[in-house]
């Protein structure tokens, strides 16, 4: 009985897979790995390609031959990914110094409102004493009135 199937795979030619636990890569770490990759398929590609062909001037509206389309895409591929991989570094730079300014700004806000509420407390403070003065000198007049009254009913 023969299984040469062309949907079954001989699993005695497999090699043995061990099983190996990859270490935790970032997005960005990630998006790196992939970029080498694709510069590495590129650079076959392009080793692949005969070196002969020389592109003529171009006519406006001729289309790049089919592999030069390939590796336009490719390169352009390759750009973004290299442009993500710059943007991502520069964010896993940026978010430590940025987790701290935060942090100081809530620092920064909790003095304010700290702030406020004595100059809150403060301007209560200054009406109470404005209040006070007020009724000192009204009854300073009051006081000084029944004095002159005082003096008169003894007089008079």
């Amino acid at each position: 009985m023969s299984l040469s199937s062309p949907y079954t795979t001989d699993l005695r030619e497999e090699p043995v897979r061990q099983h190996q636990q990859q270490p935790y890569l970032s997005k960005g770490q990630r998006r790196r790995r992939r970029t080498q990759e694709m510069k590495q398929e590129l650079l076959q590609y392009q080793q692949q390609q005969p070196r002969d062909q020389k592109q003529e001037p171009k006519e406006p509206n001729q289309q790049p031959p089919q592999g030069q389309q390939e590796q336009n895409k490719v390169e352009g591929h390759l750009e973004r990914h290299e442009r993500q991989d710059r943007l991502s570094t520069l964010l896993d730079k940026m978010i430590p110094e940025l987790k701290t300014r935060l942090q100081e700004l809530e620092k920064e806000a909790e003095e304010l409102q700290r702030l406020e509420e004595y100059d809150r407390q403060l301007m209560k403070i200054r009406e109470e004493r404005r209040q006070l003065e007020d009724a000192e000198e009204r009854i300073c007049r009051e006081q000084t009135q029944l004095l002159r009254n005082l003096r008169q009913t003894r007089q008079g």
